[in-house]
């Protein structure tokens, strides 16, 4: 089974995935920067926008300090995702994936713009860079 991510911006990979958690009850769907400095697979807050995630269904979470900045985050529980694969497509189960939120108003600057993928699922793929893509392979 092989998982195609296309390079984009900066040179950086990408994949379009779907998501569902009871917490939201419904499927969403976000565009993931490949992260192998995550630890943790995220939201964006503007991907939180776009799929309309009520965050008061949410579990506050620790705040998560990013590149240059401090979002608040909250756990989007029992998360199920789901990658297009070449032999149809992959399942992940997450006990959770974390979604970000600016609290800070007066600061529009950090609001969070890029979903991750991170190692909770990158650490089971062989990973291989051909071309323009980075292959995750079971």
């Amino acid at each position: 089974m092989r998982i195609i991510a296309r390079r984009g911006k900066a040179s950086l990979f990408y994949l379009n995935a779907f998501f569902y958690s009871t917490s939201l009850n419904r499927i969403a769907s976000a565009r993931f920067l490949l992260d192998t400095g995550a630890t943790t697979t995220c939201i964006s807050e503007l991907d939180a926008i776009k799929n309309t995630i009520d965050y008061s269904k949410l579990i506050p979470a620790p705040p998560v300090r990013g590149v240059g900045s401090v979002v608040s985050s909250f756990y989007l529980p029992q998360c199920t995702m789901l990658f297009l694969a070449n032999d149809g497509y992959h399942l992940a189960e997450l006990p959770f994936v974390i979604v970000f939120r600016n609290d800070d108003l007066l600061n529009p600057e950090k609001t969070t713009t890029q979903s991750l993928i991170g190692v909770d699922i990158l650490t089971s793929f062989k990973i291989a860079f051909v071309d323009n893509y980075m292959v995750l392979e079971k």
